[in-house]
């Protein structure tokens, strides 16, 4: 297993594995506060603070980001494929939860344990 982590920080970058892949961003055009997402994780409501708050995304090119207009991944919902500078005038400020699904990345192979 440890292989596999150094293969990952290896291609990846050191600690990329860790990281926020998947940005939502507080206003348009990628300003204001961040709230990040890690790969394949689900974030079923985004606290008070952000409850409805976001106008901007972005998600790399192999994940996806699934915004959802209600807490625990209910009402409609809006799929982000890499980066969106406005989330439009029916989603702006709508989101309540939301999930970066990511696929791994081609070449990448990492044993079972």
């Amino acid at each position: 297993m440890k292989l596999a982590a150094s293969l990952v920080a290896l291609i990846l970058g050191a600690g990329a594995a860790d990281a926020a892949v998947c940005v939502m961003y507080e206003h348009s055009d990628y300003r204001g506060a961040t709230y990040g997402i890690a790969a394949n994780r689900s974030v079923p409501w985004v606290g008070q603070a952000w409850n409805d708050k976001v106008s901007s995304a972005r998600s790399p090119r192999n994940c996806k980001l699934v915004l959802y207009q209600h807490k625990n991944f209910a009402g409609n919902r809006r799929v982000i494929d890499g980066a969106l500078s406005h989330v439009g005038v029916l989603w702006n400020d709508q989101v309540s939860s939301a999930e970066c699904i990511c696929q791994q990345p081609l070449g990448l192979f990492v044993p079972a344990n």
